[in-house]
């Protein structure tokens, strides 16, 4: 399967995702699109079903990644209130599948168009932030997370200056976190 990439401007040759037939075509573009532009198919590349959440094996991951970025708002703000916020961390709780869940963030937030995207009436980048963030502060407790969270640095700092307040807020609190990090 051969997909043009704009932000790379080359064509790319992508291998199926695993199960990608439970997707629609713009989330199949999509989760195809956020592996190939880091270089892997990220998502594809990770094993989800030796990863756990709150709720069991976190095989759900991939479809709720792609309901991320879907064009489908309820699906969307499903993802954000049902995975992020209660599968991939859980009232305080973190997972085995939470950094690798956070990478996949990351790589939304650098290499999707999200600008225009919008959940439980905000933006999505602030919910995405605010996800990041609140991982990043069980960081002393579990190590990776902490190396996750950091290799977002040169991102936070793109959202300072957003202009809604609290996206703007949760991109401060994770640069203060990568200051925090880095000189521990």
């Amino acid at each position: 399967m051969t997909h043009y990439s704009p932000t790379c401007n080359k064509k790319l040759v992508v291998q199926p995702l695993r199960g990608l037939d439970a997707f629609s075509a713009p989330q199949q573009k999509r989760l195809l699109l956020i592996g190939n532009l880091v270089n892997t198919t990220l998502v594809d590349s990770i094993n989800w079903e030796s990863l756990q959440h709150a709720y069991g094996k976190a095989l759900d991951a991939p479809r709720e990644l792609a309901n991320l970025v879907g064009e489908n708002e309820d699906k969307r703000d499903d993802a954000v209130n049902g995975f992020l916020y209660s599968s991939a961390y859980h009232q305080g709780s973190v997972f085995s599948c939470t950094p690798s869940v956070m990478q996949c963030v990351i790589a939304i937030i650098k290499y999707e168009d999200i600008s225009n995207l919008e959940t439980i009436g905000a933006p999505l980048i602030r919910e995405l932030l605010c996800f990041l963030s609140i991982c990043a502060i069980t960081w002393k407790f579990e190590p990776e997370i902490g190396k996750v969270a950091f290799s977002g640095r040169d991102l936070y700092s793109e959202y300072l200056n957003h202009p809604d307040e609290k996206t703007a807020n949760y991109a401060k609190e994770l640069l203060d976190f990568c200051c925090t990090y880095e000189n521990s």
